[in-house]
């Protein structure tokens, strides 16, 4: 969705999938991603760099947009936590639980300066709508929470109001946007 519109993108594999080894930590997870954002910063200013999250690259989307500077945050189907994504599977189990992975998004999203923009379908089996939800409170008042009506987990950029939705995010900048990023910098 990216490249037609004329952006560079750049992916990885998360340790552990693909053909990306090395030990699976949460705090590993963060490294790779401020080792990526150093990388781009090498070619790319910080009001050029938009930062995107899917699914699990959620969490570390905005871990990253809550310590460097860039133009905006987008995530696609993010949780509010892994203890919320997995109480929304299983409600009727007590919250006493230990995760390895803590993933909260509810914690690093009310920290992140820059633009955010969550796109969340309502058939989303993977990650519930409600647990997506519970990001609401956290939001800015200029951020979006863009709510895809029958989406689920893997076909939102087929929906038309997704598609208009991210055309206009893409090729609009918002106000005092470069004033934000020049001051968390």
């Amino acid at each position: 969705e990216f490249l037609p519109r004329g952006y560079d993108l750049f992916i990885y594999d998360y340790r552990g999938y693909g053909k990306s080894k090395g030990d699976l930590s949460e705090s590993a997870f963060y490294q790779d991603t401020e080792l990526i954002y150093k990388h781009l910063r090498k070619q790319y200013q910080p009001d050029d760099i938009i930062i995107y999250g899917r699914s699990l690259g959620s969490a570390m989307a905005t871990y990253l947009a809550t310590n460097v500077p860039c133009r905006k945050l987008i995530l696609e189907t993010p949780f509010s936590s892994v203890q919320d994504l997995f109480h929304a599977y299983y409600p009727f189990l007590p919250r006493i639980f230990f995760f390895r992975f803590k993933f909260n998004n509810k914690k690093y999203i009310q920290e992140v300066k820059a633009p955010v923009i969550i796109f969340q379908g309502t058939n989303d089996w993977i990650v519930p709508y409600s647990c997506a939800e519970k990001l609401k409170p956290f939001l800015k008042e200029e951020d979006r929470f863009i709510t895809i009506e029958g989406g689920n987990h893997n076909n939102l950029a087929r929906s038309a109001k997704y598609q208009r939705e991210l055309h206009n995010i893409l090729s609009t900048k918002v106000p005092d946007e470069d004033k934000r990023v020049q001051e968390a910098q």
